[in-house]
């Protein structure tokens, strides 16, 4: 992309970016600005800084994109601005206009779209990987996961759970992960597993399809699924991630279905929201992308109002829940406030035999995990992640559930730093041991 472009480019954020009042309604809820108190890792900041590359003939853009990069793209700013501004929408496209005009580090173009583009060679890759893990000296792993600053000093405040030996869609293709076969008629629906879930949190899967079983739904797969496309999207390879929604697409076609599931808040966002919001009118994937972005549910919104959810759990009588009574508490993901969608969840826990439901002081503060953010920016990220892990802690929670797989890698590392164990659970699970599998 020459400069000239870049400036026409820049020139369509125009309108979003003059309508930004400067009110600082965003200052107020930003997890990152509660850290640094810069004004330039605040939405407002933001948009003044990309006003100014404007009017300065865009002479430093690397330096917006650094500056850019500093977000954990959570959308506190834009739920609260009063302009009513898609702020998380405005910084996503100039993130893919300045990578335009810059270029993709080779790295992040192998990972994009050569490794995520590739479900045989992205198994591959993990198979490899969860076999090397048996290499790994038992002083570089720290509670199950591994220590990435022994591998990587730039990662020196983050560890990984290791990966997989079985993936969640290996063992479901090979095996079948559906507890009983379902008698009688039945709707069906597609469930979109995600990266995280099928190469590292292979349990979470496996009850998300028992939970819907128990509750009269079929479950289908996607045959070659790849990621949804945030990684790439919030790098700004416009490429990687038309590609990966293309791929995506293409393998969903035709798949009849009462949904389109996901139990990563982080996918239904992207699916359901960025797709048809990146993807503009007159796309070659235009109408593809709105058809199936319409259908796609969160798996917590779908079971809540579309199955008998809530009158199983109340007959439920697995000896587990009838034996002891643990106490719960809820981490609400930064992509999954819509709606009254965080009361109603609220409301089933607060019922769920043999749990006690109690709050942390802000159940919505950020675990500042943010994707790519925690790997890029480790120090603040741990910084907003053990202050989440104390309010976990403070509350006397024994189990903190949540219903994003990053969220849960963040929090099991910062709660594993700080002090007494917590359980680290996805909802999907404890909702199946209360269900048992009867």
């Amino acid at each position: 992309m020459e400069l000239t472009d870049l400036i026409h480019a820049l020139s369509e954020l125009e309108d979003a970016m003059d309508t930004c009042n400067r009110c600082g309604m965003c200052q107020a809820v930003c997890p990152l600005f509660r850290e640094t108190g810069r004004e330039g890792d605040v939405a407002r900041g933001k948009i003044a800084l990309l006003n100014g590359l404007r009017q300065d003939l865009l002479h430093d853009p690397g330096r917006v994109m650094d500056r850019l990069d500093r977000c954990l793209l959570c959308n506190a700013c834009g739920r609260t601005c009063s302009r009513k501004l898609d702020l998380s929408t405005i910084f996503l496209k100039a993130r893919l206009i300045l990578t335009d005009y810059q270029g993709l580090p080779f790295y992040k173009k192998l990972i994009f779209r050569t490794l995520l583009r590739h479900p045989v060679l992205f198994d591959r890759v993990a198979i490899l990987l969860s076999e090397l893990q048996s290499l790994i000296p038992e002083g570089w792993k720290k509670n199950g996961s591994v220590v990435l600053a022994r591998i990587l000093p730039l990662f020196k405040h983050r560890t990984v759970p290791k990966v997989a030996i079985r993936s969640f869609r290996h063992m479901a293709k090979e095996t079948g992960v559906s507890p009983v076969p379902l008698a009688g008629p039945s709707r069906t629906v597609v469930f979109f597993t995600g990266c995280l879930i099928d190469k590292m949190l292979p349990e979470v899967g496996k009850a998300c399809v028992q939970v819907l079983n128990r509750v009269g739904i079929s479950v289908r797969y996607i045959d070659q699924e790849v990621c949804c496309g945030i990684p790439a999207l919030a790098s700004g390879d416009r490429l990687g991630f038309e590609s990966l929604v293309k791929h995506n697409l293409v393998q969903m076609a035709g798949m009849e279905s009462d949904a389109i599931v996901t139990a990563c808040a982080t996918c239904t966002t992207t699916l359901h929201d960025l797709w048809p919001r990146m993807i503009e009118y007159g796309h070659p994937l235009d109408g593809p992308v709105r058809r199936v972005s319409g259908q796609v549910m969160d798996i917590l919104d779908y079971t809540l109002t579309r199955t008998p959810l809530t009158d199983l759990l109340s007959q439920s009588t697995s000896r587990e829940t009838i034996c002891k009574t643990r106490i719960l508490t809820y981490h609400e993901p930064c992509h999954l406030r819509q709606g009254d969608l965080g009361k109603r969840i609220r409301t089933m826990l607060g019922s769920l035999p043999g749990y006690r439901y109690v709050e942390t002081r802000d159940p919505g503060r950020c675990c500042g995990m943010g994707g790519s953010f925690g790997l890029a920016h480790a120090d603040l990220s741990r910084q907003i992640g053990e202050k989440k892990a104390r309010d976990i802690v403070d509350s006397g929670a024994e189990i903190v559930v949540t219903a994003c797989p990053a969220c849960m890698l963040q929090l099991k590392d910062m709660l594993a730093r700080i002090g007494p164990r917590v359980e680290v659970r996805h909802m999907m699970e404890v909702l199946a041991d209360v269900l048992g599998s009867e």
